[in-house]
């Protein structure tokens, strides 16, 4: 899982290169270097995943909670 302003639950992406903007003529570099920085600096005032995005806001919180949530996830398939 991909805890980020910009990816839903299911793993799905809000890029505008891939939906409204999109052109034939995108090669897989472009894509690949648009969802990188996408990534990097996550567009939060169109978030998928609103929670993620009022937690960037303040990085402090928003590491301390991917931390504590994958920990949790992690314990709970070890057993």
């Amino acid at each position: 899982p991909c805890y980020h302003p910009n990816v839903d639950t299911q793993g799905n992406i809000c890029l505008d290169i891939l939906k409204d903007k999109w052109s034939a003529l995108y090669d897989v570099r472009t894509i690949l270097l648009s969802i990188q920085s996408l990534l990097a600096e996550p567009n939060i005032e169109s978030p998928l995943n609103t929670h993620a995005a009022e937690l960037w806001k303040n990085q402090v919180a928003y590491k301390k909670y991917v931390r504590e949530t994958y920990a949790k996830q992690a314990k709970s398939q070890e057993t």
